[in-house]
Parts: C-alpha cells; structure tokens; sequence
C-alpha cells in the first residue's frame, strides 16, 4: 500500500492509499483509475480501478471515506466472501458443530478452486459427523443391550475419540448396511485425498460433496426418527 496525490476534482488534490498488489491476480502493479464516482450522501468517493499487469487487465473498486470540506480520506477495506449454502440442517449441527463448521470451509475452498485442500477438509468434517454420530449412539438408553456381547467396539466417548473412522464405520452402522456401505466409500475417497497419488481417479470432488450430503440425509433421517419416536411413546 502507498500513497498517491488525487485530484478528485474538488478544491485540490487529495492524498489517498491504493495497494501495490492485485486483489486477483496478487501481481504488483501500478493501478489504472477508469472512473470515479461521489456519493456525498453516504460519504463515500468509488474509484473503478484496473490492474495494470498484462496477464490480469481485471477491475477492481477502491472506497474512501468522503467528506465535502476534507474530500476522501481513509481506504475503506473490502473483502468478498462467497455466500455458501452448506444444507446441513438444525439437527445435524446441533449434533455436530465442528462438522458444520468444517463443511462449510470445505465448501468455501471449493468455490476457490482451492482443490489441494478441499477434499482434506471433507474428509475430516465427514470423520467429525462419524464420530459424533457414535457418541449419540452411545448415549442411547438400550445401547448397552445392543452391544453386550460385543468386545471390540468402543463403548466411550474417549474410545470413540482415539478409534480410527474405518473401526466406528464398522461398530456403528453395521446395522444399517445402505449407510455403512455409503460410510466405506465416503472414507476411500477421502483417504484418496490425502495420499501420494489418486488411486480412485475416475471419481471427483462432486462426486465426494453428492455422497456427503447423502451421509448427512442419511444422519438427518435417524435423528428425526428418533425424535419422533420419543413423543409418539
């Protein structure tokens, strides 16, 4: 960031603040001002700016504070954030925030084109949602009578939290093949997003982003039922 002297048309020349690098394309650059607009009502000076970088040429808006008597002074900082819509419902948030929070940055860098990490973070929100989700289940009234004879499956929140995803794939929905054949598949594809190289090429990040939002469907329709069971007793 420097300062220049811009005459704004008013009075004279006033000193302002524009950046030493492209918001698009982060190339240094000494910015072409296309047009300038006053709107004394809001107390705002907008400049339309392009990037001078041969490679880039995109344009940019640049807002100062305005007064008439002092013309522009402070930059005013912008940032643009995508609007993401995640889909995750009440009850798949309330029963796992973190997973709700981890969605939806990977659905933020998703819309960046931030390949490199977006499969990470869908698979470790996915590995939250599991996890979560079996700690619910433990919390079940008749939880202990299903699993009585059973001596491999975590039976704590701490076990839950230490086990890896494939053990509470297998513990937990085995008893619901749809979602535990869904579980293995989402959890091949998110380990293909961290490996050295892809050995499920033929599948993609939508094809990841479909098969959560049927996991969480699939979540979502147990929590309801349940719910509902409860004041239908």
């Amino acid at each position: 960031m420097h300062q220049i002297n811009y005459d704004y048309g008013f009075r004279y020349p006033a000193k302002i603040s524009i950046p030493d690098q492209c918001p698009h394309c982060g190339k240094t650059m000494e910015l072409s001002i296309i047009q300038r607009h006053i709107n004394t009502a809001e107390g705002v000076m907008i400049l339309t700016a392009q990037c001078t970088a041969s490679i880039c040429r995109k344009y940019f808006v640049l807002s100062y504070r305005y007064h008439p008597n002092d013309g522009p002074t402070d930059l005013i900082p912008y940032t643009y954030e995508p609007h993401i819509e995640t889909n995750v419902t009440k009850e798949v948030a309330q029963l796992s925030e973190e997973f709700a929070n981890t969605y939806k940055e990977a659905l933020v860098a998703d819309s960046r084109n931030l390949t490199h990490i977006t499969g990470i973070s869908l698979r470790r929100a996915f590995e939250f949602l599991c996890k979560d989700f079996a700690i619910y289940q433990i919390s079940k009234p008749d939880y202990e009578k299903s699993f009585e004879n059973s001596q491999k499956e975590p039976k704590t929140k701490a076990d839950i939290v230490k086990s890896n995803v494939n053990n509470i794939i297998d513990s937990f929905f085995k008893d619901m093949p749809a979602l535990q054949q869904l579980s293995h598949v989402i959890r091949k594809l998110g380990n293909d997003e961290t490996h050295y190289y892809r050995k499920y090429e033929q599948l993609d990040i939508q094809d990841f982003k479909r098969l959560i939002e049927t996991f969480m469907l699939y979540i979502q329709l147990i929590l309801q039922a349940d719910a509902y069971s409860k004041m239908t007793k």
